[in-house]
């Protein structure tokens, strides 16, 4: 299997996962850490996903709906 890092700055990644295929996030915080985010697809059901973040708790996760 190759692995592979891809570093995006200002674009858009369109990926498929299975349940067990999570997606990690790296970024290193303001003290200079690095950090990661865990973005987990745990069910699937017709059309909706539900999905499981693990994220530092200085991490803000809101929905979208949420916001407007």
């Amino acid at each position: 299997m190759i692995k592979r890092n891809l570093i995006m700055e200002h674009g858009r990644l369109s990926l498929t996962r299975k349940t067990d295929q999570p997606i990690i996030f790296q970024y290193t915080d303001e003290h200079g850490d690095e950090q990661e985010i865990i973005l987990s697809v745990t069910q699937i059901r017709g059309a909706q996903a539900r999905l499981m973040m693990d994220a530092p708790k200085s991490v803000n996760i809101v929905r979208q709906e949420l916001l407007n």
